[in-house]
């Protein structure tokens, strides 16, 4: 090369701004999202506005759905995310409850303290308990997690119950404060003999609304007659009873009759019941809401290999008609379309299934939230192990 000869200077291509944003970081993993946002102010703005955040999640969910059609359990001391082929371990759980999941955020309670945590983001806000209701000396009946798309508002709903009166408040997470709401008489008590489960949180969650079940029962047995649904429409504010599942005769006592679980299925309420044999044949129903508000039977699934006493139907995935099942601590996933059972990977060995919601990975992030892991220095397998100190300490002091 002759030595006069200049090198040419290459610059880096300038992108459009646009570009970047909608075809580029749009489609980014959720795990590399998380990790970009600190590469500069401006892509943090990006990553934090809620019209990116929309279409960060749209354009995910449609190219990879099994990653982002997932399930949040809490079982024994841990919680997991479920997909349709693995188990993921995300927290340890010790004296708090699952209250709920929606749109990426799940809810954990331990007494009087309250988080809305990301998974995803590693992220959480904590809160307490309104107090105005505790001084009457009620006792908490249900509490639920929902999210109002009109107002972009994650919300949680308590019930209060003091003798023959109720209360109700919501927590606005877009306000971080409390309000009152009116809890009709005929939503928490009937007059005939229908005991409310000691689960205080929801039994599914769907289209962001939380539903609790309640199980009414024939005179002089314990036999179940039919299930009453309630539900709270976070749009506006409003406890309401659907109409009640009526089992047959023969269905009445599971004992030689069918199980039953509320779930959601295809983003819709759901009623599975089944047998507990080796050829369980699982009937689903649904509820139109906005229709005839009756339950109808969709179809039935099966049969089945789902023979033991232990197994329970736990959730539905919210499209393409799997649901998931729990055994004996292991997770089972049914593909009713190609009559299949299948044992996640990854699953332990803990008993005690305590609550299951669908989940969605999401970068959501709400103003005050904070980092719930703590670096530490301990390695497995080559890996950096990180421990959600700040939010175990914080929901248990």
């Amino acid at each position: 090369m002759a030595p006069n000869v200049k090198k040419k200077k290459i610059t880096p291509a300038q992108l459009p701004e646009e570009l970047v944003r909608d075809e580029i970081l749009a489609r980014l993993p959720i795990k590399s999202a998380v990790r970009f946002k600190v590469v500069s102010k401006s892509w943090l703005s990006i990553f934090s506005d809620s019209n990116f955040l929309k279409k960060h999640l749209s354009r995910n969910s449609s190219q990879n759905p099994n990653d982002y059609d997932c399930l949040v359990a809490a079982k024994h001391r841990r919680v997991v995310v479920l997909t349709r082929y693995k188990e993921t371990f995300v927290l340890p759980l010790d004296n708090y409850e699952m209250v709920g999941s929606v749109q990426g955020l799940v809810c954990l309670r331990s007494a009087k303290k309250l988080s809305l945590w990301n998974p995803a983001i590693h992220q959480s806000r904590e809160f307490t308990l309104p107090t105005q209701h505790q001084e009457r000396h009620a006792d908490l009946s249900h509490i639920g997690l929902g999210f109002d798309h009109a107002s972009n508002d994650y919300k949680v709903v308590v019930c209060y119950v003091s003798g023959d009166s109720r209360y109700g408040c919501v927590y606005s997470g877009k306000s971080d404060s409390w309000s009152d709401v009116f809890v009709p008489d005929n939503v928490l008590f009937r007059t005939e003999k229908m005991p409310w489960d000691h689960k205080r949180g929801p039994e599914t969650i769907v289209k962001n609304c939380p539903y609790w079940k309640c199980d009414t029962y024939m005179s002089n047995n314990d036999d179940v007659r039919s299930v009453a649904v309630m539900k709270f429409d976070v749009g506006s504010n409003e406890f309401k009873l659907l109409p009640e599942f009526e089992f047959d005769a023969s269905e009445q006592n599971w004992e030689r009759g069918k199980l039953y679980a509320l779930v959601t299925m295809n983003d819709c309420l759901t009623l599975m019941t089944y047998n507990t044999s080796k050829d369980s044949v699982v009937d689903v129903y649904s509820l139109d809401e906005e229709g005839s508000c009756v339950w109808s039977k969709m179809y039935s699934v099966g049969p089945l290999d789902l023979y033991t006493h232990y197994l329970h139907l736990l959730q539905g995935f919210r499209y393409g008609g799997e649901f998931g099942c729990h055994n004996y601590g292991t997770f089972v996933c049914c593909d009713p379309e190609r009559n299949t059972v299948k044992r996640l990977a990854g699953t332990t060995s803990h008993l005690n299934l305590i609550s299951c919601f669908p989940y969605v990975p999401t970068l959501v992030y709400l103003q005050g939230m904070k980092s719930v892991y703590m670096q530490t220095q301990a390695r497995i397998s080559g890996n950096t192990f990180r421990t959600p100190r700040r939010l175990i300490n914080s929901l248990r002091g």
